[in-house]
């Protein structure tokens, strides 16, 4: 997972929901970071047990860690929990 570098946001990301992902793309600029930032703020928190992985999308989900290689579908489908924990995170405002 450390491995790989995040450039966009997937398309599986907010279950395909194009405006739910422009808003994710415009907390991410006002909080004046990356996605790159983001995601690897999100994959310590991951890492860290921070994150209730019983919904994430991959098989084995307890057993990931930074150090687990996944192919590049299963990354997108990562990222897209990591946005998702993300979102739900951010004030209302």
């Amino acid at each position: 997972i450390s491995e790989h570098a995040v450039s966009r946001i997937p398309f599986l990301a907010h279950e395909k929901n194009r405006h739910e992902q422009d808003i994710t793309e415009r907390c991410i600029g006002q909080m004046g970071k990356t996605l790159q930032d983001v995601i690897l703020d999100w994959i310590g928190k991951l890492n860290n047990r921070e994150i209730d992985r019983s919904r994430m999308p991959l098989n084995h989900a307890e057993m990931i860690t930074v150090g687990t290689h996944v192919c590049n579908d299963c990354y997108d489908k990562l990222i897209s929990f990591l946005l998702y924990w993300f979102r739900i995170s951010m004030p209302k405002n």
